[in-house]
This record gives structure tokens, C-alpha cells and sequence, in this order.
């Protein structure tokens, strides 16, 4: 294939001629060419199907190629594979323009405004890719125009930690503890720990305290603590986590809060759960 292709979708199309089944063809080669546009990174999107623009998740995508069942394989060569990874450093995937359509192409076929999790589910982009540069969803649909009710000051710092720390986190800890604070008034120290054990998750002296300390923002420095509303998430008193007070305030007045609090870290969770359930 030489023609220039900028379209994951024409490039597809180009492929699957070579693809068409004939009785007298027993398999295709294709050789693409494709040092001549900038546009690379659309080959393992195209080829995958992955729709994320999650570039971490895009260059996984160059190193483990067994994304294609059957009896196709795919290798790149060398200077290929460097020049695909140059095009996804270089490129803004998460520019306002392609998030905006990736939200209405889903908002359309869903009929109502996605949640966080409705990306995840229908596999579209990744909700980590439109909270990083406007800091949680709330912000991104604000900057689109969309009706979405009002949130106060504080109740956006809170989404924006949630956001930015927890939705991209790599460990469960958190999001557990999360989990257990908004069904219950408080969670004992002892109880919490043994929901970890239970999930196989570490409980060593470190990572408890490591986990303290994300929740009562001493973790963070001083920028991040005030663009995170400078007050702890939760706190460890007397044997037990207590959430916020502002925060259990706010999900009896504002709906809205409530559920993109919630949506801060059931996404995440429900990412981890196939690691969870493999290690349980």
C-alpha cells in the first residue's frame, strides 16, 4: 500500500480489499509503506479497533500485536515501529476537537449524556484522556456547552483530585476505601484492611500509610493541595475513616456531585476488577 492514508477508517477499507476471501487465495501480504504522513499512530488504533486515545495504551498496542485473532500476524520493522511511536509522542490525541466528537458520537447513539463509565462500556476514549486537560469530567462538559448543574467551587476541586490521583491510579487501595466510606458513615481501620486482605491487595505498614496520606492530601505539595480544596478527602480518627463532612453534605444537595463522585472511582474499579478477580 502506498497511497497516503490520514483516516484509521479509509485505511481499514484499503486493507480489507487485500482481505476479500477467493478460493484460489490462501492468504494476503500486506507491505505499507508508511514513512510518507505523520498520521502513524492511526495504524494500531486501526488495526485494533482500540478507540481510547490513551497513548499508553496505544504504544502497549506496538509491543503486544496478538490483538488480531486467527492466523494473521503483524510485524512492524524496525524503522516503522520507531516512526509510529515518534507520530504518538508528537500528536495531541487529546485535543478539544477530537473529544468533542468522540462525546457526541456516543451521546447520539446512547440517546442521553454518557457518564464517565458509558465510555468504558461502549469502548471509546478513555475517561483518563478527557479529565487530564480539563481536570474532571464536570470541567470538560462546562467547556462543551453542555446543561449540566451547577457545582460549587469546592465540589469541583474534589472531582479534580478524584480525577487526576484516583482515576489514573495503579493500585486499588483507594478506590476501596472510597467504595466503603460512600455506603457507610465511617469504615474501621481493622475492617478495611481485611476487605484488602480479602481482595489479596497489599496491607503492609508502607502502603496503609501511603494511602493515608493520599486521602488527607499530606501526600501532595502545596499547589496540588489547594487545587484539590486543601482539606482532606477523609481522615483516620479514633480507628476509623470518617469522609469528609462537606463532601456527605454535598451528595444530600447536589445529585449531580454525587454521581460523578461516584464515577471518579467505580470507572477505575471496574477497570481493575479483571486484575482483582485473577488475584483473588
Amino acid at each position: 500500500m502506498l497511497r497516503k492514508t490520514e483516516s484509521s477508517i479509509i485505511f481499514i477499507q484499503q486493507l480489507g480489499r487485500g482481505l476479500r476471501k477467493h478460493a484460489d487465495k490462501e492468504f494476503v501480504t500486506i507491505i505499507d509503506f508508511i514513512g510518507n504522513y505523520k498520521n502513524n499512530y492511526l495504524i494500531p488504533i486501526a488495526l485494533s479497533g482500540d478507540k481510547s486515545l490513551n497513548k499508553d495504551t496505544i504504544r502497549r498496542m506496538m509491543k503486544d500485536t496478538s490483538y488480531i485473532n486467527g492466523v494473521s500476524t503483524i510485524n512492524f520493522e524496525e524503522i516503522a515501529r520507531e516512526q509510529i511511536y515518534k507520530s504518538i509522542t508528537n500528536n495531541n490525541l487529546t485535543e478539544l476537537r477530537k473529544l468533542k466528537e468522540a462525546y457526541h458520537e456516543l451521546k447520539n447513539r446512547m440517546g442521553h449524556r454518557p457518564t464517565m463509565h458509558d465510555f468504558i462500556t461502549n469502548e471509546s476514549i478513555d475517561p483518563i484522556v478527557i479529565v487530564k486537560p480539563h481536570k474532571c469530567y464536570y470541567q470538560f462538559l462546562k467547556r462543551i456547552n453542555e446543561d449540566i448543574s451547577e457545582l460549587t467551587s469546592y465540589e469541583q476541586q474534589v472531582l479534580t483530585m478524584l480525577s487526576l490521583e484516583i482515576l489514573d491510579g495503579k493500585r486499588i487501595h483507594e478506590i476501596i476505601l472510597l467504595e466503603l466510606l460512600f455506603q457507610n458513615d465511617q469504615v474501621a481501620y481493622d475492617d478495611y484492611v481485611t476487605t484488602l486482605e480479602q481482595l489479596n491487595c497489599r496491607t503492609d505498614s508502607n502502603t496503609l500509610s501511603s494511602v493515608i496520606r493520599v486521602m488527607d492530601l499530606t501526600f501532595f505539595v502545596a499547589a496540588q493541595r489547594k487545587n484539590y480544596g486543601d482539606t482532606p478527602i477523609c481522615n483516620l480518627k479514633d480507628g476509623a475513616f470518617h469522609l469528609n463532612d462537606d463532601i456527605r453534605r454535598s451528595f444530600d444537595t447536589n445529585e449531580t456531585f454525587k454521581d460523578m463522585f461516584l464515577m471518579s472511582y467505580y470507572v477505575q474499579r471496574k477497570k481493575q476488577e479483571p486484575m482483582i478477580v485473577a488475584l483473588h
